[in-house]
Formats: C-alpha cells, sequence, structure tokens
C-alpha cells in the first residue's frame, strides 16, 4: 500500500483518515475532547478515555514481568522493559551524549536543555518547565504540599515515585553509581555530579545573590541560601530540643549528631571517627595530612 507523506513533517502512514488526524492534532494543535476532571485536552476520544483510565481512575492492568512496574496501557509496559531492563536507547541527541527511549523524549530534552524553552508558567512563583508534567509535579509539591510516596525506612515523603525511589538509593541503600572524572565524588543521582563538577571543578556559579556575593550552581540553591541566611527562616524544628533548621538535611544531622551520638564516618589512618564526612575530611587534613607534609620536608 502506497504510503502517504505529510506536507509538514516527516510522518507517513498508509490511510489518508490518519494524515488527517495527525495534522489537526501536531500541527493545527486541535484538541475536541476535553476531560471533565480536569484542564487536559485530547484531539482524540480514545486518548481522553486513555488519560481519564490512568490519570483519574489509576486502573492499571498491566504489569511488568521484571518488577512492580504497573502501567494502563501495554505500550507503557513495552517501553518500560525496553528502557530499564533492557537498557534500550536508539534516540541519540545530536548535541550531547543523552539518549532516550522514545523520540518525544528526544524533543523534550533538547527543547528543555539546549534550546532553553520553558513554555509552562507556575502560576504561584517563577518556576518554568519545557514540559506541562513537571510543572503539575512542581505546583504538587511545592505549593499543594501533596506528597503521597513515603519511605518505608524513615519519615521522608515524596511528591514522586522515581524521587522516592532516588532517596532510598542515596540514603539508605548508600549506592552512588555516578563517579565524578576528576576526583573521587561519588553521587546517586548524575544531576548532583554535573553540579559538582560545575561548581568544584568548573567553578561555574551563574545565579548570584541580590544581598550579598554568595553565588550558587542552581536557582534551588540559591533560594535555600536566601531563605537560611538573609530571611532568617527556619521551618524545621528538632522534637528533642529548641534546635531549629532552615532545610530538613540540617535537621537530621542534628538529631544524628546531638540526640542519636551516631558517628559513622571512620578514619583509615587512626582510631577517629566522625558524624559527618566534613568532620571527617577536615580531621585527616589537619591531623594526618600536616604529619605526611612534615615527614617530606
Amino acid at each position: 500500500m502506497k504510503q502517504i507523506e505529510c506536507k509538514y513533517c516527516d510522518f507517513k502512514t498508509s490511510y489518508a483518515s490518519n494524515i488527517v488526524r495527525h495534522v489537526k492534532a501536531i500541527h493545527e494543535k486541535v484538541k475536541e475532547f476535553e476531560c471533565q476532571y480536569c484542564d487536559y485536552e485530547a484531539s482524540q476520544n480514545i486518548n481522553l478515555t486513555k488519560h481519564v483510565k490512568e490519570v483519574h481512575e489509576k486502573v492499571k492492568d498491566f504489569e511488568c514481568q521484571f518488577c512492580d512496574y504497573k502501567a494502563s496501557q501495554k505500550c507503557n509496559i513495552a517501553r518500560h522493559v525496553k528502557a530499564v531492563h533492557e537498557k534500550i536507547k536508539d534516540f541519540d541527541c545530536q548535541y550531547c551524549d543523552y539518549k532516550a527511549t522514545q523520540r518525544q523524549s528526544l524533543k523534550s530534552h533538547i527543547k528543555a536543555i539546549h534550546e532553553k524553552m520553558k513554555d509552562f508558567v507556575c502560576q504561584y512563583c517563577d518556576f518554568k518547565s519545557s514540559r506541562k508534567q513537571d510543572l503539575s509535579n512542581h505546583v504538587k509539591a511545592v505549593h499543594e504540599r501533596v506528597k503521597d510516596f513515603e519511605c518505608q525506612y524513615c519519615d521522608y515523603k515524596a511528591a514522586r515515585k522515581t524521587i522516592l525511589k532516588n532517596h532510598i538509593k542515596a540514603i539508605h541503600e548508600n549506592t552512588k553509581d555516578f563517579e565524578c572524572q576528576y576526583c573521587h565524588f561519588k553521587a546517586a543521582q548524575k544531576g548532583e555530579v554535573t553540579h559538582h563538577v560545575m561548581a568544584v571543578h568548573e567553578k561555574i556559579k551563574e545565579f548570584e545573590c541580590q544581598f550579598c556575593d554568595y553565588k550558587a550552581v542552581t536557582k534551588t540553591v540559591l533560594k535555600i541560601h536566601i531563605k537560611a541566611i538573609h530571611e532568617k527562616v527556619k521551618d524545621f524544628e528538632c522534637q528533642y530540643c529548641h534546635y531549629k533548621a532552615s532545610q530538613k538535611g540540617q535537621l537530621r544531622c542534628h538529631i544524628k549528631t546531638i540526640h542519636e551520638r551516631r558517628k559513622d564516618f571512620d578514619c583509615q589512618h587512626c582510631n577517629y571517627k566522625a558524624s559527618q564526612k566534613v568532620n571527617l575530611q577536615n580531621h585527616i587534613r589537619a591531623t594526618h595530612q600536616k604529619k605526611c607534609d612534615a615527614q617530606n620536608e
């Protein structure tokens, strides 16, 4: 059967009706079918039905044979297996070494990372995103404070299952698969290594504080700085004493150090133990590095 080509892009199909639907949905942006529960709109009724089933009814009939992942569509299971278990990523970015399992994911990557396009704006703050789903996740987590996914090991909660998995991997399993190519730094997430390289090795800190000469690698880190140092906001209170912190991580360190008396970091040169890695590093530099320098003189 002869293939019919779209006059606007490289889409091809054997049926004229598919071309009409494609042009209407992709190029003319016509979406006639509206969701009764949210602001989602679809170009085809079948897509609306899938949306309602997956998002609002939470029906997931298809299960992955390798893990506990479930989906409302069989094609999502196939994509999941290909990406997660088979590690197959067929779509290469022409600008960097990023690879994607879907063409749409690659397009989103290029739009967000290389073209710096962020069309979706938060109505409550200055957050912008290249994807509508990222904006929805932001509103849910930051403004609505909805965190449905609870950690089974501690009181941590996350707005998304992926974030919870990253938390468990980094905090409880202490798994750090991503290594810095310049030093011994390791992280549970690739983004942490990227920020580390920018801050420590490349000395790139693009976000400047308006109140002092502090600079940050990311906008989020700058906001934390302003909140803690200049606004003196400390939302996290210790349940054992009057201590307050501007970050949850600081509170965890306080409880671990002061109340639980835990010292998880051992010195390989002596019997010194520290509750924080930075204290161990300072000890090694002050005690053992000086001895080595003195012996070499």
